[in-house]
């Protein structure tokens, strides 16, 4: 006998771009809570990224209170070693020390990059042995990759307009999940790009890829964009 229905819905990028699922969500739990009097037969978990979840909230401010949060943290270094060293040795190859730790420092602990990363670094290799130069190419490849599905669609025509391209390239080149504004620009912007760094900082706000604290630290909000940017550099600069 079934007592009731559980759905996980994941990757909800392309849900979280309009409102149109935001307010029939909370028009649906609304209707579900009234009819069955707060004990409904079907519950709903959203799987995605934090920047995904809060453009729901934005669409329908009320879509955040239908919802208990759970973070997943990453794993830590020891699995995604694990992680990695188990699946090549599975189907007999294996894998150096130094390329391993590669791997392990460019996944930061997400099972989307470790997904990407194996999967490209696998491709490269040609002789079941896994050295640095098979994880640099696999990484470059994976960077891009993850780049054309999670950051490209989101870059519309004015972050990666002909006076923003070159602050793009810089922090391709010098990536980092965070920086200081000043630091950035004095470290290697030239005075064209300090102008409008002002204005490339609040577009990126605006698009959910950067954020600050308001005194000058900036963070992406996700590890794929540093490692998009630095996949681009790499491919331009071969």
């Amino acid at each position: 006998m079934i007592n009731g229905i559980f759905i996980i819905i994941d990757d909800i990028n392309g849900l979280s771009k309009t409102p149109e699922f935001a307010n029939w969500y909370k028009s649906f739990a609304d209707t579900m809570a009234t009819e069955f009097r707060g004990k409904s037969p079907i519950g709903v978990m959203l799987v995605g990224y934090p920047e995904k979840l809060n453009s729901l909230f934005n669409h329908n401010p009320s879509f955040n209170r239908i919802f208990r949060h759970y973070e997943v943290e990453p794993l830590d270094k020891k699995e995604v070693s694990d992680f990695f060293t188990d699946t090549f040795h599975s189907v007999k190859m294996k894998i150096n020390k130094d390329a391993l730790e590669t791997m392990v420092v460019f996944s930061s602990g997400q099972p989307t990059l470790m997904q990407e990363i194996g999967d490209s670094v696998f491709w490269e290799d040609q002789d079941n042995l896994i050295d640095e130069t098979d994880v640099h190419k696999g990484v470059m490849e994976a960077g891009l990759r993850i780049g054309k599905k999670f950051f490209a669609p989101i870059m519309d025509k004015s972050i990666i307009s002909p006076k923003y391209k070159s602050i793009l390239e810089k922090m391709g080149k010098n990536p980092a999940m965070n920086f200081r504004k000043k630091d950035f620009q004095d470290a290697y912007l030239n005075e064209e790009e300090i102008k409008v760094f002002p204005d490339f900082l609040k577009k990126a706000r605006e698009l959910n890829i950067l954020e600050t604290d308001g005194m000058g630290n900036y963070n992406f909000l996700n590890v794929m964009y540093p490692l998009y940017l630095l996949s681009l550099s790499l491919k331009n600069s071969s």
